[in-house]
């Protein structure tokens, strides 16, 4: 299940409401346009792949996050 917490801000530009409040893993994503947000999955995924590289988490470890 992917879970995305978002600012409130950005919860009501995208309309949805929030379902869960627990995050296990933090990231921020810095300037996403408004055009994004239709992505915002994508957007999201993109992201997560670039922090996990990032923290030095393994090529497999990112691929089993990637495909759940």
């Amino acid at each position: 299940m992917t879970l995305i917490r978002c600012t409130q801000k950005l919860l009501k530009e995208l309309g949805n409401p929030p379902l869960q409040r627990k995050t296990l893993y933090s990231f921020l994503i810095p300037k996403v346009k408004k055009e994004n947000l239709k992505i915002i999955i994508d957007e999201f995924l993109f992201n997560l792949n670039m922090n996990l590289q990032a923290e030095g988490f393994p090529l497999e470890v990112i691929n089993r996050v990637m495909a759940e």
